[in-house]
């Protein structure tokens, strides 16, 4: 994958700052083979990966690894149908394990690995809430058996002289339902990201759901999948923050569930739409239609060109 192209951070300062941005990112579980390359020695290990974040990686070897603090590495993986080859340096050795820190990458690689740590995130979670449920029915379970009245001690005689029960009635067996799952497509994600975009100026208003507040911004563009909103005031949060976002269009309110899934600056943050019913994804779809209808007009490309005459 292409690191020169549109690198994050012109200048050290920069890259710096984006750096340590990157570093306190939260850090998903994951388990993927990795391959890491030692660029000034050529040598090669293959791991696997156990957390992954947008800052670094951490890698699991069957050897112990070269202990050269601050080593060049790269790191080649694949995750959720993505590959990804990253630059980083070697900052933590213990044991097998290994800390990487990815160093300069491009805007179209942020992107990518934004969208898959936002997915993992979303699979950590649901698998936690699932492990959780048995759990809690036992829980449950245990309270009413402990909360039921002691049965009154019967004698044999009592037992000899009660009826006997009666045998329930044998249930048909449930007919199997049907399997009618369509396959999940490999490039499901990467289709939701070239979804087509169109230009917008309209208020909204992000609610962000745990901490309890809301923040006022602009619109800039729209699609199916998501938008991108400018902030009034410095975006408090980082990625992986579940959000509600709150605006109108063509005289329709939206109130749409979401997770930040990038931060452009301090005040510009990419949402990415979640758990959409089909009204509402078709709304979005017409809406979308709609603009880009406007957009590519006569009207807007006359206009466009009187702006350029004026300039």
């Amino acid at each position: 994958m292409d690191q020169a192209e549109n690198s994050i951070g012109p200048t050290a300062d920069s890259l710096s700052a984006d750096l340590d941005e990157r570093r306190e990112m939260p850090r998903c579980a994951v388990d993927v083979p990795v391959t890491l390359v030692v660029l000034s020695q050529g040598s090669m290990m293959i791991g696997r990966m156990t957390e992954l974040s947008l800052g670094g990686c951490r890698v699991l070897l069957p050897k112990v690894p070269l202990r050269d603090a601050k080593a060049a590495v790269e790191c080649t993986f694949k995750i959720r149908c993505s590959g990804f080859r990253l630059g980083g340096i070697v900052d933590w050795v213990q044991d097998n394990l290994v800390r990487v820190q990815f160093t300069t990458m491009s805007s179209r690689t942020r992107d990518d690995l934004v969208e898959v740590l936002c997915d993992v995130e979303l699979e950590n979670n649901a698998r936690a809430l699932a492990s959780a449920q048995p759990a809690a029915k036992l829980s449950a379970a245990k309270t009413l058996v402990s909360a039921a009245p002691p049965q009154p001690n019967v004698t044999a005689a009592e037992k000899a002289s009660s009826p006997a029960p009666l045998a329930p009635p044998v249930a048909a067996p449930p007919m199997p339902a049907a399997q009618n799952h369509p396959p999940a497509h490999p490039n499901r994600g990467r289709d939701r990201r070239i979804a087509h975009r169109c230009g917008v100026d309209t208020s909204a208003i992000i609610d962000l759901v745990k901490v309890g507040s809301k923040l006022q911004g602009h619109i800039l563009d729209l699609s199916v999948g998501g938008c991108r909103i400018r902030t009034l005031e410095k975006f408090p949060v980082g990625i992986y923050t579940r959000i509600e976002t709150e605006f109108k269009l063509h005289g329709l309110p939206f109130r749409l569930g979401g997770v930040i899934q990038a931060i452009h600056n301090r005040d510009t943050v990419g949402i990415r739409f979640l758990d959409m019913s089909a009204r509402k994804k078709d709304q979005v779809a017409e809406l979308v239609a709609e603009l880009d209808e406007v957009d590519k007009s006569p009207g807007a490309e006359n206009k466009e060109q009187g702006t350029g005459n004026r300039e």
